[in-house]
């Protein structure tokens, strides 16, 4: 009963946040004067953050969900069709059908061990962060490698926003602000000409066509107790973009870091557990034999935090810097046929 104020203050504070938010959504409020279109947005993407933080908290308070949100139970252990095969060979579908035939082991594990082969190595050729893995070493490219048409890039708002002002053209965005990766298989965002579909119907409904994958998820999640659930979420992702994607050179980006001032605000944020976020990210991207990319080289200050004037919200990058995630990208790119 002594919690009840703390509840009832909470869900207030959750209701008015939700309006504003959609007041903010229909343009009826502004997050500030003289705020450009990009900085509106960023703030309409905190908004939400906000929200879902405040209402994972009250769950927590109330029980209704464990530290280990999101419960295995919300976590689609993804299998390739039945009765069909990619080009990567029935080898590697027996490997992913396995991992979804042994729900109470521990997952995570399982999936490393399958993921793993004798004969890799990691890359001696690495450099700043990255990693090319078992693809070679990286090559520069100009803006026409992403605008073939064939370069996709997945994930949150933060991906969200480099689609939008990066500058790149002729690029396909399966991003969106809020967007978890454990729900890139059951959640419909994406625009079709028949209605709202899933990513994984989409990587379906365009199976081989596309030969660049960018991949960002993480941010939203470091409020998970479970490391080893969000490592699964991403094993289990790849596995599907590998299926429906055989011959994508396939990126998975860092989480970037937030700035001093917002980390210092929330013990969600802090350096140290986004870096240890990133470890788990790394560690995937070497187990699946995809490019792992360092963004934090590129958005750090001289303490490691991300730059104030590169971001207006302390979290998501403003227009104007995005020519440097640009830059990375163009300077760690990998040989397509």
């Amino acid at each position: 009963m002594k919690k009840c104020p703390f509840f009832i203050l909470t869900i207030i504070s959750v209701l008015l946040v939700a309006v504003f938010g959609l007041l903010l959504r229909f343009g009826i409020v502004y997050a500030g004067d003289g705020l450009e279109d990009a900085n509106n947005e960023s703030k309409t993407i905190e908004v939400a953050s906000a929200v879902h933080y405040l209402k994972t908290l009250i769950s927590k308070e109330l029980g209704i969900t464990s530290d280990d949100y999101p419960d295995m139970d919300d976590i689609m252990m993804w299998s390739p069709p039945e009765g069909s095969l990619s080009k990567n060979n029935a080898e590697e579908e027996e490997e992913i059908v396995e991992i979804g035939d042994n729900a109470d082991e521990n997952h995570a594990e399982i999936a490393k061990e399958l993921a793993s082969d004798e004969e890799y190595a990691n890359n001696p050729d690495a450099y700043d962060g990255a990693s090319a893995v078992d693809y070679g070493s990286f090559i520069t490219v100009g803006d026409d490698y992403f605008e073939a048409g064939d370069a996709c890039f997945i994930g949150d708002s933060r991906m969200q926003g480099f689609c939008m002002y990066s500058g790149l053209e002729n690029i396909t965005s399966y991003a969106q602000k809020s967007y978890a990766i454990y729900t890139v298989f059951t959640k419909e965002l994406f625009d079709t000409p028949t209605g709202k579909a899933t990513l994984l119907q989409e990587m379906e409904a365009n199976a081989g066509r596309f030969k660049k994958i960018y991949i960002m998820f993480g941010i939203n999640e470091m409020g998970w107790a479970d490391e080893e659930k969000f490592d699964l979420c991403y094993y289990q992702l790849i596995d599907m973009i590998k299926y429906y994607q055989p011959e994508a050179v396939i990126y998975v980006h860092s989480v970037i870091h937030v700035t001093k001032e917002k980390a210092e605000s929330s013990d969600r944020f802090t350096n140290e557990s986004v870096d240890r976020r990133n470890e788990g990210i790394r560690e995937v991207a070497e187990n699946e034999h995809v490019a792992y990319l360092d963004l934090n080289t590129v958005f750090s200050d001289e303490e490691g935090y991300l730059p104030k004037e590169c971001t207006s919200d302390g979290v998501h990058i403003k227009a104007d810097y995005m020519k440097l995630w640009v830059d990375y990208l163009k300077t760690h790119a990998i040989a397509v046929d």
